[in-house]
């Protein structure tokens, strides 16, 4: 199962830590059967009911909750313990960033 921990930086400086899981919650569900359990920084755990994403893709879809969570208030994203990736802002520089939309990644 995958697993990543994001930091997100807010326009104020203040940084906060997110920790996502992948899981599968009932092997006989409908759909592709995966569920992400996501750790707030209060600490409180809840799920993304991903079992009928098309095209699922686990840092995809972690990348956009956060985006859509923090709005206009997100400056900066960065992921935790880098693991077997070399860049992990490279990474997700080349994954999911448009040059001509660059506006969606930076409020600033």
């Amino acid at each position: 199962m995958k697993k990543a921990t994001y930091i997100v930086t807010v326009k104020n400086g203040n940084k906060y830590k997110w920790t996502f899981e992948e899981c599968e919650v009932n092997p006989e569900d409908y759909g592709n059967k995966k569920y992400i359990a996501y750790t707030m920084p209060s600490g409180d755990t809840f799920l993304i009911d991903c079992r009928y994403a098309q095209k699922y893709d686990f840092n995809r879809i972690c990348v956009d909750f956060l985006l859509e969570w923090y709005g206009e208030n997100f400056a900066e994203l960065c992921e935790e313990d880098e693991g077997d990736r070399e860049d992990e802002m490279d990474y997700l520089y080349k994954r999911f960033i448009n040059e001509d939309d660059l506006h969606h990644w930076s409020n600033d």
